[in-house]
């Protein structure tokens, strides 16, 4: 009160890289030949730094994590994380009015469109839960045979993916 607005931005950014951290450590525990990693975009970096890790990727709406193994349904998994007690959902089934997080849900639903698992990590236990899950799924036959690097011919049959400038997202 007293006039003053409160901003939130830095303690959620804090709740969510606390959490970040709190889902690595658990994978390294848990999974520990799992190969994952961080979008960078939430670190407080340089002007110039900033403008470099940006012009890296594709656009700026990226989830925050993601973990590079496959399975029988999905090509990798995206989790965008969110502190404890987020409201992703209204009572509906719709999507909150955010824009914030209607981007991201935007980004993750055109990445499950081309075949990886993507969702909201809403608090640590709801984001273990999603990733056991996740590893309790088959592995990808891929993952059982040998590579030969040293081959031209490729000793697996490449997975079929969707061209990104074909997929539509519907807005919401």
């Amino acid at each position: 009160t007293g006039g003053k607005k409160r901003v939130k931005t830095g303690r959620t950014m804090k709740e969510e890289q606390h959490l970040q951290l709190q889902i690595c450590d658990y994978l390294r525990l848990q999974y520990p030949k799992c190969i994952f990693f961080s979008e960078p975009s939430g670190l407080r970096v340089s002007m110039g730094q900033a403008k470099i890790l940006k012009k890296m990727r594709s656009f700026g709406k990226l989830p925050d994590m993601f973990i590079a193994y496959p399975n029988d349904k999905y090509h990798g998994f995206f989790i965008e994380l969110k502190k404890e007690g987020t409201t992703i959902w209204k009572q509906n089934g719709e999507i909150v009015a955010d824009p914030h997080i209607r981007a991201q849900f935007n980004t993750l639903k055109t990445l499950h469109d081309l075949g990886y698992a993507a969702i909201f990590g809403v608090g640590f236990e709801y984001t273990r839960a999603k990733i056991d899950g996740y590893f309790a799924m088959k592995p990808m036959a891929v993952e059982q045979q040998k590579l030969d690097f040293g081959n031209a011919t490729p000793s697996i049959t490449p997975i079929k993916r969707t061209d990104p400038a074909d997929v539509k997202v519907d807005k919401i």
